[in-house]
Parts: structure tokens; C-alpha cells; sequence
């Protein structure tokens, strides 16, 4: 069973989007790639992320591979994106993320595929969802991160501080309180397999789901 198939979603063809990119680094990023640490929330949509750099020979690279460009993406700054129409008349979202944080994303994503798929990694999704800032996002973040353990959670708050502000570092405490008042106190030890901050991907929680978020 693939890593999508087992983080709950239907996506037709994910191994033929991730295909179609070629040799242009590029991650998994939305709930796809959330699910991996959090229980599960059905989709049937995929989005992936590239670097700013490498943003014309990613189109030129989609094209080839029969992609049609649709439409710019709305989404908050410093992020940009573009809505995509696969070989197969799929729609796909792809989201341009600047700066050296872009090249981090997706290198650490080619760099840690799961069963073959270049899922962007738990602190690098954290700071997706912090700058789309969609209610939606804010559960994602606190159910990701509630029942993670102290090394994770560091792991999380060593690459956001390179990337968000004050406020939104504090907003982020936030919700991993509300993630933790809902998964209870988090595990003592640390998962195995962390190396650095920047290649963190956390654990999948365990087998209690939280009821969602009250607001």
C-alpha cells in the first residue's frame, strides 16, 4: 500500500503528476502529505510545491509533459502559484515558494521520499499552513503537531524561525497547545530517524483523533 493509499486519500494518478515534473526538484505538500501526521481528512485533490528558481523550467518541463497553465493561484505573499490542468484534464495546484526556504522544501522532500513520492516534510508543511492561515490550516497544524514529542516539536520551531515572524511564532504556540489539549500530554522520547531540524517528519499519531477544533 502507498503513502497516499494509506493516509486516507483517493488521489487518481499521483505517481503520474509526480512523474510529469521530471528532473525539477518538487514536493507533496496539502493534505496529502498532512495526513501522514495527523488522522486522516479525505481529498481527492493533489498539491505540490516547487522552488521560485526553479519556477520556468518547471512550466516548460509541465507543458512537455501535456499540462496545461489555467490560472494563478490565489494564496497569501511571500507565496505564489499556479493552477495546473494534467495530461488527463485533472486539476493540480502548484505553489511557488521563494528564497533559500524553497530550495530547503523541496530538496529535503526528493531527498526523503515515501515509497517513492516526495512528500514535504512535517516542519516545512507547518509553515505552509502558518502562511495560508485558512481555518482549514490552523486544525491541520494543531492536529499535526498535538501529539508530537518535544525533539519534534523543536525540530518544527528550528525551521519556522527561519522563515515566519514574531507573531506568527507565537500564533504557532498557540496551536500546539490546542493540538495538546486535545491528544493529551505529549510522548516523552523522541521518533526515531530525526537527524536535523531541517529533515524532521515526525510520527503518525497514534489512535485517538481528535474531535476538531472548537472555536
Amino acid at each position: 500500500m502507498g503513502a497516499a493509499a494509506r493516509a486516507g486519500v483517493e488521489v487518481m494518478g499521483i505517481e503520474e503528476f509526480d512523474a510529469a515534473f521530471g528532473s525539477v526538484p518538487h514536493a507533496i505538500i496539502g493534505a496529502v502529505a498532512a495526513n501522514r501526521f495527523m488522522p486522516a481528512r479525505q481529498t481527492m485533490g493533489i498539491d505540490f510545491a516547487i522552488a521560485q528558481r526553479d519556477v520556468d523550467v518547471a512550466a516548460e518541463t509541465l507543458r512537455g509533459a501535456g499540462w496545461r497553465m489555467q490560472h494563478e493561484l490565489v494564496v497569501r505573499p511571500p507565496l505564489a502559484g499556479v493552477a495546473w490542468q494534467s495530461a488527463d484534464d485533472q486539476p493540480v495546484d502548484v505553489t511557488i515558494v521563494p528564497g533559500r526556504w524553497g530550495g530547503a522544501l523541496v530538496d529535503s522532500a526528493m531527498a526523503n521520499r515515501a515509497d517513492g513520492l516526495p512528500m514535504a516534510s512535517l516542519p516545512h508543511l507547518v509553515i505552509l499552513k502558518m502562511i495560508a492561515g485558512r481555518t482549514t490550516d490552523a486544525g491541520d497544524i494543531a492536529r499535526m503537531l498535538g501529539h508530537q514529542d518535544a525533539i519534534t516539536i523543536e525540530a518544527v520551531r528550528t525551521v519556522a524561525r527561519r522563515v515566519l515572524q514574531e507573531p506568527e511564532l507565537a500564533d504557532l504556540d498557540q496551536l500546539i497547545e490546542l493540538g495538546r489539549l486535545e491528544y493529551g500530554p505529549p510522548p516523552m522520547e523522541g521518533p526515531a530517524g530525526i537527524r536535523d531540524a531541517s529533515d524532521s517528519r515526525g510520527r503518525n499519531c497514534g489512535p485517538r483523533a481528535p474531535g476538531g477544533l472548537k472555536r
